[in-house]
C-alpha cells in the first residue's frame, strides 16, 4: 500500500494532473517532488510511512514554490501577486498599481501574452445608465492561483516598483 488508508489516491492524482495542466513532464516533476519530500521528512523513521495528505500537499507546495518562479518572468509575476486577485478588471490593476487606464491594459496584455492571465468575460456597465462593460480577467495557471491562495511567496522579495507606463 503506497498511502495511509484515508488517502483518496485517485484525487490526488488528478489534482496534480490539473495542476500542472496535464504536462507529463511537469507531473513528472511533480512527483518528483513528492518522492523527494517525503525522503526527506520519513529518512529517520525506522518503520515505513505511508503517503498521507499532507504529503500531497507539501508536494504541490514545494514544486509550486520553486517551478513558478522559472516559467514566468519575475516582474510580471510579482506585479500578478501584488494585485492579489483571482479574478480581476482594468479597473483593480489602475488602483492596485496608481495607474492609468492604458498603463493598466499593458500590463494585462503582458500577463496575457505571457499566459498567467486570460480573459473570462465582461461584466455589466458600472453606471445605473448602463456604462461601458468591463473585461474580466483571471489568472489562468493553476500554479499562481495556487501560490496567491495560499500565500506561497515572500511579499518582500516580489518586485515593488509600479512604474506608471502610459505608452
Amino acid at each position: 500500500m503506497l498511502c495511509k488508508t484515508d488517502v483518496d489516491f485517485e484525487h490526488h492524482i488528478n489534482n496534480f494532473i490539473n495542476i500542472v495542466s496535464k504536462s507529463p513532464r511537469e507531473l513528472v516533476r511533480l512527483f518528483d517532488v513528492l518522492v523527494r519530500e517525503y525522503d526527506v521528512k520519513y529518512a529517520q523513521e525506522n518503520h515505513i510511512q505511508h503517503l498521507s495528505n499532507d504529503d500531497f500537499q507539501d508536494a504541490i507546495e514545494s514544486y509550486i514554490k520553486n517551478v513558478v518562479w522559472t516559467v514566468y518572468d519575475r516582474k510580471n509575476l510579482s506585479e500578478i501577486l501584488r494585485l492579489g486577485m483571482q479574478r480581476f478588471i482594468n479597473k483593480d490593476v489602475q488602483t492596485a498599481f496608481k495607474i492609468s487606464d492604458q498603463g493598466a491594459r499593458n500590463r494585462i496584455r503582458n500577463w496575457i501574452s505571457a499566459g498567467a492571465v486570460r480573459q473570462a468575460g465582461t461584466t455589466a456597465g458600472e453606471s445605473e445608465t448602463g456604462g461601458k462593460p468591463a473585461n474580466v480577467y483571471t489568472i489562468s495557471d493553476p500554479r499562481i492561483s495556487i501560490m496567491l491562495e495560499r500565500s506561497l511567496y515572500d511579499r518582500d522579495a516580489l518586485i515593488v516598483e509600479a512604474v506608471v507606463d502610459d505608452e
